[in-house]
């Protein structure tokens, strides 16, 4: 049997769960006791994805319920269906989080989650077959947000092939609990990039909106909100990997967008009856989505529909492929079959049929994108930011965390204006070289505004100089001289003075990098080796750490032109940097060389005077000099500047 273990966290994960559970032993026939009373033998089969069963022929849920302050955990048990979990898979602290991202992650939540690993492996191990886990939480408040993901994580290194289903629900500016639900928000999305396979995004603006426009409901309350999430989540009755195959094109992608129809308020189910044409058209709807961001603002990448009732699969699979003719632009055409339905013989209680809908739709973006500009405006001015440091959250973790919100709003767009041409070419890069290339040759003399300059100069060592070298007639111009492969074997030897080897990438190693202004280095480390003191008087310098790092693995540090720097590994084992230079010759002057390795020597008394040392101290100085004048590690073998010689053909 496949299983899934729930667990919900915070004051919105356990009501939405708890809500959930009511639905689940309803379909089930599970009473509050945790016995059957049902009517069908049907609701006994795979009653196992979501219970255990105990002595005396009762079930109980395999579900984890987690928070930092034990208010709602005693709500939850003196609800209708308190008495169906195990008592030992509460685990609640007695602070609370006060909506701080950073108690529920570093503080407050990593003091208790020892704890709810130890109840999550108890439910693992009763498990025949794990088929993954499924997380209630929101992302505004602090425990479901903070503690939600560091749970997540924690997961994913413990059960690292297992699927990780989330229902996030995300801050609205309409429906607002605290001023700081962007920072809890973009944080978490940070956490969910990396470490969930499937989101469920849900958002209180879309579902109050459902309530008012389509339940005509006047004064909604969480309960009819949850009776909604409940609903969709109890529809989604496919295995979680099928589903991840079949919604998922790019691993960062999988944020989906989720519906049901048909929408009804408590207690209203029995009222309803729609046909399958009816029941598709209301589940495509944009008005039926459960996050606000509206579908036609974007294109869909993929979709599911799980059907539940007596109906034709014939007739199902002709009204999916009818909306897909009907509205054919708002979905990627270079994703062929994208649109999978599966249809479930046992209705939901109460309803003759019913539809889930899960979209994975580019036009999700617009909810990123808010909340990224709210998390911008705040972020900028600092505002609220100690909460966050005061429990020992660095600055950069809000720039990473607002970096990968911001690439994945981007990435999203990529696809949304990718079209099935674009992908064609994608395998034949040799063939594109060869047009664009043929395509400059040809506009060189037809160019109605020509540049006085040509727009690349690929190094030719034959004939006249530009930056040191000769330029390629553009004809015989190929991808080879844009290509070098040889930098991952750079590594060499440090064995000298100073311990670093600095190995370039510049016009001669890419003739095509000639006049476009840019080059790069890769310095190799021995344990405490050093790059001498020196500076580049013609680039600034963006230096990343590759193996070995000032804090991280991939810091950046930027040495701004003409600003003396020198590297130290402090540590006992290699270090590796990539730096990009903002000029194709960026010279290199080495201080100690130009100072004490000058010719003719610079007077021992002026050095002196200069330095305020002793004269002894810069005989030991020029000894030192002697060994290093040979490892300049990136002469400046080219000129400062290219005169054009107007007798000789070149740039």
């Amino acid at each position: 049997m496949r299983e899934i273990l729930h667990i919900q966290g915070g004051q919105c994960g356990n009501q939405i769960g708890a809500k959930f559970w009511e639905v689940i032993c309803d379909e089930h026939g599970i009473d509050s006791t945790g016995r059957y009373n049902g009517d069908s033998e049907l609701q006994l089969e795979r009653i196992n994805v979501y219970y255990n069963e105990a002595t005396g022929g009762r079930y109980v849920p395999r579900a984890v319920l987690m928070d930092l302050e034990p208010g709602t955990m005693d709500a939850l048990r003196s609800g209708p269906f308190g008495q169906i979990f195990r008592p030992d898979n509460f685990v609640f602290g007695q602070s609370g989080a006060g909506n701080n991202w950073a108690k529920g992650h570093y503080t407050e939540g990593a003091e208790l989650i020892d704890s709810v690993l130890d109840v999550v492996r108890k439910e693992a191990e009763n498990c025949d077959c794990l088929q993954g886990f499924q997380v209630c939480h929101s992302l505004g408040g602090g425990t479901g947000s903070g503690m939600g993901t560091l749970l997540i994580s924690k997961i994913r290194e413990e059960y690292p092939d297992r699927m990780m289903l989330t229902f996030s629900v995300f801050p609205s500016p309409k429906v607002s609990d605290t001023v700081v639900e962007p920072y809890n928000a973009t944080l978490s999305v940070h956490q969910l990039v990396e470490n969930a396979d499937e989101c469920m995004v849900l958002d209180n603006e879309a579902l109050y909106d459902i309530c008012f426009r389509t339940l005509k409901l006047s004064n909604p309350t969480f309960g009819d909100l949850n009776h909604l999430i409940s609903a969709t989540m109890s529809g989604l009755n496919s295995d979680l990997r099928k589903l991840a195959v079949n919604l998922i094109p790019f691993p960062r992608l999988h944020f989906f967008m989720v519906g049901f129809a048909p929408l009804t308020s408590r207690g209203s189910q029995q009222y309803r009856s729609l046909s399958v044409p009816e029941l598709t058209q209301q589940m495509w709807d944009a008005k039926n989505m459960m996050c606000a961001a509206d579908p036609r603002h974007g294109r869909y990448l993929t979709a599911s529909a799980v059907f539940r009732g007596k109906m034709s699969t014939k007739e199902v699979d002709e009204q999916m492929i009818n909306v897909q003719n009907k509205n054919s632009s708002y979905f990627v055409e270079w994703i062929p079959n994208n649109v999978k339905s599966s249809v479930c013989d046992i209705p939901p209680k109460g309803l003759k049929m019913a539809s889930t809908f899960i979209g994975n739709s580019t036009s999700i973006q617009e909810m990123f994108r808010r909340v990224s500009e709210q998390f911008t405006a705040m972020f900028r001015r600092k505002a609220f930011l100690h909460w966050y440091t005061g429990e020992g959250m660095d600055e950069m973790e809000f720039t990473e965390a607002e970096s990968n919100m911001n690439d994945l709003v981007a990435e999203y767009q990529q696809y949304q204006d990718a079209t099935i041409y674009e992908e064609e070419y994608e395998g034949e890069e040799e063939e594109l070289l060869l047009l664009a290339f043929l395509a400059v040759s040809s506009s060189i003399a037809s160019a109605s505004d020509p540049s006085s300059l040509q727009d690349f100069c690929v190094a030719d060592k034959a004939s006249v100089l530009v930056n040191g070298f000769a330029c390629k007639d553009s004809k015989l111009v190929d991808a080879n001289d844009f290509f070098f492969s040889g930098l991952h074997l750079a590594a060499g030897n440090t064995s000298n003075p100073v311990g670093s080897r600095v190995t370039p990438v510049k016009a001669v190693q890419i003739p095509g990098l000639n006049t476009l202004g840019i080059s790069m280095v890769r310095i190799d480390y021995a344990p405490w080796g050093i790059n001498p003191p020196h500076t580049h008087p013609r680039a600034t310098e963006v230096l990343k750490s590759w193996k070995g790092a000032s804090k991280w693995t991939g810091d950046v540090f930027v040495f701004p032109v003409g600003l003396v720097h020198y590297q130290h590994n402090v540590g006992n084992s290699n270090a590796v940097v990539l730096a990009a230079l903002s000029s194709q010759n960026p010279g290199a002057i080495t201080v100690a060389n130009t100072i004490f390795g000058s010719k003719p020597d610079i007077p021992a008394d002026v050095l002196a005077k200069s330095f305020q040392v002793d004269s002894n101290f810069l005989f030991f100085a020029f000894l030192a000099v002697t060994f290093s004048v040979a490892l300049a590690s990136d002469p400046s073998s080219l000129q400062d500047f290219c005169v054009a010689d107007a007798t000789s053909s070149g740039s």
